[in-house]
């Protein structure tokens, strides 16, 4: 009656946003974890190692199950983590405020696409002026 199933009918509903669903391959897959674990290794041997030696007396680095975590003391605490149902690295700063990196295979960086900037970069320059010295990220 009026098109509606009968009480207890099974519905077929297509989720577009359903894993199941999901035209992503295993290779893009395993292509995003390595780019992403790769930064993030690089991230735990330089940032860790710029914030030993700087001049932040509350410098914490943690580094766990995908997620980094930068702590600045007073000026705050950064957050970096892998986002992988959407392939991204989410960023969560105390100067910018939250953002989500894409990685870009032929730049082979990753890049915030509202305004086009690097992470590595972005984050160098916040790390330095926070902290002073020099960071090659």
């Amino acid at each position: 009656s009026g098109g509606r199933p009968a009480p207890g009918a099974r519905r077929d509903v297509h989720h577009a946003n359903s894993p199941v669903c999901s035209f992503s391959t295993a290779s893009e897959d395993a292509a995003f974890h390595r780019a992403a674990d790769e930064m993030l290794g690089n991230l735990q041997d330089r940032v860790e190692a710029w914030g030993e030696d700087g001049e932040l007396e509350d410098f914490d680095f943690s580094a766990e199950a995908g997620v980094v975590t930068v702590a600045l003391g007073e000026k705050g605490t950064y957050v970096i983590n892998k986002q992988a149902p959407n392939r991204q690295i989410w960023v969560s700063s105390p100067f910018s405020g939250p953002l989500r990196y894409d990685y870009d295979a032929l730049q082979k960086k990753w890049v915030y696409k509202r305004d086009g900037s690097a992470l590595h970069e972005r984050l160098r320059d916040e790390l330095v002026a926070a902290g002073g010295g020099q960071l090659d990220l």
